[in-house]
């Protein structure tokens, strides 16, 4: 995990010590997406999730979609970077 990556979860244990914290090997839509896999595959009862970046939320979201869920009412979901997302949604 890269230096940036240890800081964030660490500031994100202190606010929530009890969090489930699973790491991805990249931080990209790929990785977002294989991090939350491991949550659905594990059978965690997940009602947000903390993406360490925007592009890893984007994978996060199509995960939960791809599980049939919703972001709007099943499981909500936050990424840290503050760009520009529109390119990557699918239309």
């Amino acid at each position: 995990m890269n230096p940036e990556a240890l800081d964030r979860t660490a500031g994100f244990l202190e606010v929530f010590p009890d969090a489930l914290v699973i790491t991805a090997g990249e931080s990209s839509i790929e990785g977002g997406y294989e991090a939350s896999e491991r949550l659905f595959s594990d059978s965690h009862s997940v009602t947000a999730i903390a993406a360490q970046s925007d592009l890893m939320a984007v994978g996060a979201i199509r995960s939960i979609g791809a599980h049939g869920l919703s972001t709007r009412a099943d499981i909500s979901v936050a990424g840290f970077d503050g760009i520009d997302l529109l390119c990557w949604w699918a239309p």
